[in-house]
């Protein structure tokens, strides 16, 4: 008989940590990557919608045809500023994601549960009520109604604050984590604000106001 102890009767009892199991991706993918592509074809769809169904500008705007209606009066002359601002914001917000999601992909299996299904939840929340976003819109560009338009409203507060709370739940990720290096970490830091903030402060606090039938801007001719 060998004289090697046998490992079961030496090893010492397993710790929390070696016998918890792994989070399911399923949540992440579910939030971040199969919403997050579905939202894509949301907004293609109402785009090409828009383009088919409106080809003409609006009385206020002339050149506005099409898709351009959802930027609502910051399409103007006078807000080209602002239109450009709202470009950048696109780029910092999708940069942002990216980062964010780059992040959530290597740790997300081994963060906190309970945290992880607050970030997943937080996220499901946002594209849940972003996906309503672009067709509510297009609703509204046809036919301009004031409970409509506060629909909208409260639904990109919602958004924007959906978009806090996945920030949050980013920084309460225990670190460090050997999936994801420094680097790592505060890249999908700084993404998440980045997003968080265009979500916030362009979508959820600017945008509304411009998106009005004022002056008899919607519906345009068809």
């Amino acid at each position: 008989m060998s004289n090697e102890p046998l490992l079961s009767q030496n090893a010492g009892p397993r710790s929390d940590e070696d016998i918890k199991e792994e989070n399911s991706s399923l949540p992440f993918l579910v939030s971040y990557v199969i919403l997050g592509a579905l939202i894509l074809v949301n907004y293609v769809t109402v785009g090409v919608y828009l383009n088919k169904t409106y080809p003409l500008g609006n009385i206020v705007n002339p050149k506005q045809t099409g898709a351009f209606n959802l930027w609502g009066a910051i399409y103007d002359d006078d807000n080209k500023g602002l239109l450009a601002v709202y470009y950048c914001g696109f780029v910092v917000a999708t940069v942002g994601y990216l980062l964010n999601i780059n992040y959530v992909f290597r740790v997300h299996r081994t963060m906190p549960r309970d945290l992880y299904y607050r970030l997943c939840g937080s996220m499901l929340v946002f594209m849940i009520t972003e996906h309503m976003w672009m067709p509510l819109c297009a609703v509204y560009i046809g036919n301009p109604t004031s409970a409509l338009w506060w629909v909208i409203f409260w639904q990109l507060k919602v958004s924007a604050l959906a978009s806090i709370f996945v920030a949050v739940c980013l920084f309460k990720i225990p670190h460090p984590n050997p999936k994801a290096s420094d680097l790592v970490r505060n890249l999908g830091l700084v993404g998440s604000i980045m997003f968080a903030a265009h979500c916030t402060v362009l979508d959820g606090g600017i945008w509304s106001f411009y998106f009005t039938a004022g002056g008899g801007r919607f519906p345009p001719p068809t």
